[in-house]
């Protein structure tokens, strides 16, 4: 019976998630990526054969082999996207009851449908897959695989790099440090094995990969980033003026004048907090545990300088495998459909009204709700 109930709510999540992404108020924003960047990759490769060619590009070996896996079907690429995520959230979900429990699988559902439909026009439910079943993993002992796992998302999105140093502890912590070295070699196995196949066997060039890597040092800093909401507030309270926002490299930022200090400070401020967290994991008297893995994940997003929406999946695709508390469960899902109503819902509002002219703080208002409440989370990780 309760197999039954889970699949039924699957179906009823999986529905009204591609109603909304048919809806103009969601589809109008979400679908630009795939359109632009996504698509872009794609289209190369079928016009010439190869990746040589490819512009434009801030996106990793491993997310370009995504995109192109879905080229064959006849479907266009947004549908085949949404369709793609849709699969994902159902293996997700079914590991989640398999490997956990069914109330997780249920708990990570109801996580789904409190984001909403951005989950479907993005990849990363893929890059969320392979970090769940690697931490899965290597809670059964099986390193090898685990490593090797994490190594492939870390070369898909970077973000999960920052779990290597938790599973190299408590494997020291446990002294197996001839475990440690070989899963490290298996790590790096995954990241060399795709990068063998995007320069040489699609004809990748290194100028691009690179690009890729160094792309987001040079954005601005992000209107959505709890960064942005303080520089934000700071110019309302000291110079009695709204800071205006400014489009580049593929993002909405806060406009340059309005930040006193230089970019790099916004760039790696995170390592920090992220480094204090390592601390105190070393000193603690007992291992690391899941909660940790997601923690260290909602500490860098807390301090980072860009946070998109989607971004956010990176630490809640891990929540399942630890939350007891109705309430934090609650609290997460405040924080997802908090950032849904920014962005898509309201984002016009918020860029073409509120970080052009001062005006509309309706949304602005919202999404501060919404950074306090990471921002209050990731401190609480931190120094309690």
């Amino acid at each position: 019976m309760k197999n039954f109930w889970l699949a039924g709510f699957f179906i009823f999540v999986s529905l009204l998630l591609f109603y909304l992404s048919q809806n103009p108020l969601w589809q109008y924003h979400l679908r630009v990526d795939v359109d632009g960047q996504y698509y872009s990759a794609i289209k190369t490769f079928k016009e010439f054969g190869h990746l040589g060619n490819l512009g434009y590009n801030e996106y990793l070996p491993g997310a370009i082999l995504f995109f192109l896996s879905l080229s064959p079907f006849s479907l266009n690429l947004v549908t085949a996207i949404i369709l793609a995520n849709l699969f994902l959230i159902g293996i997700t979900a079914f590991i989640y009851k398999k490997w956990v429990s069914p109330k997780s699988a249920l708990a990570f559902l109801v996580l789904v449908l409190a984001f909403g439909p951005i989950l479907l026009f993005r990849f990363e439910l893929f890059v969320g897959l392979m970090v769940l079943i690697s931490v899965l993993l290597f809670l059964k002992n099986r390193h090898d695989l685990s490593f090797f796992l994490l190594g492939l998302a870390t070369i898909t999105k970077i973000y999960p790099a920052i779990v290597l140093p938790i599973y190299l502890l408590i494997l020291v912590k446990k002294k197996q440090f001839k475990i440690a070295t070989i899963s490290l070699w298996y790590y790096f196995l995954a990241i060399i094995s795709i990068l063998t196949l995007f320069f040489w066997g699609l004809g990748a060039n290194i100028s691009g990969f690179i690009q890729a890597l160094t792309i987001h040092s040079i954005k601005p800093v992000h209107v959505e980033s709890t960064w942005g909401t303080v520089v934000t507030i700071f110019n309302l309270v000291f110079d009695h003026n709204n800071a205006i926002g400014k489009g580049n490299w593929g993002i909405y930022g806060i406009s340059p004048k309005y930040i006193l200090l230089p970019l790099w400070f916004f760039n790696y401020f995170w390592i920090f907090p992220v480094a204090i967290y390592y601390l105190k994991l070393i000193r603690q008297k007992f291992l690391p545990r899941p909660f940790d893995i997601a923690g260290v994940i909602l500490v860098f997003l807390a301090f980072s300088k860009i946070l998109t929406a989607q971004y956010l999946f990176w630490y809640v695709s891990l929540v399942p495998l630890f939350i007891k508390s109705r309430f934090y469960m609650l609290l997460i899902c405040a924080v997802l459909i908090l950032s849904q109503i920014v962005y898509p819902l309201s984002y016009n509002e918020l860029l073409g009204c509120f970080y052009s002219g001062g005006a509309c703080y309706f949304s602005f208002s919202l999404l501060t709700i919404r950074n306090l409440i990471l921002i209050s989370l990731a401190l609480w990780l931190l120094f309690f």
